[in-house]
């Protein structure tokens, strides 16, 4: 597909691809927007004028899906958003599972409770000399 295309493209889908795109993470929206910076700069030093038209189109489209995340509260993917309680999940049971274990050992008898024998309990016999 030429760039020529790509561009129309882009335009004519410009709502779809703003509606898709803001459901995307912060983070992930940031790193496309620094990509699209990163290749505009290689392609003004190659000196790529439809490339650079193309990553303007998708630079706006990045810029105005941030700004439709921001407004409407759009929170970051569903699928993203069930993995991080998927994960919360999974530590919790491991928690609750050394719980269990650390539970089920023997219980440590404090100090107070160890008896000991006094020196009067001790036979005599059993005393070595201290010379």
């Amino acid at each position: 597909m030429s760039k020529a295309e790509q561009i129309q493209q882009a335009k004519e889908n410009a709502e779809a691809n703003i509606e898709l795109m803001a459901t995307w993470p912060h983070k992930k929206l940031s790193e496309r927007l620094e990509l699209v910076n990163i290749q505009s700069v290689i392609a003004e030093q190659k000196r790529d004028e439809s490339a650079l038209e193309l990553l303007e189109v998708w630079r706006a489209q990045l810029i105005g899906a941030r700004i439709h995340k921001y407004e409407s509260n759009i929170p970051d993917a569903v699928n993203e958003i069930q993995e991080a309680i998927a994960d919360i999940e999974t530590v919790t049971a491991t928690l609750e599972e050394r719980q269990e274990i650390l539970s089920a050992e023997e219980p440590v008898v404090p100090e107070k409770e160890i008896k000991r024998k006094q020196p009067s309990e001790v036979p005599q016999d059993t005393q070595l000399p201290l010379f």
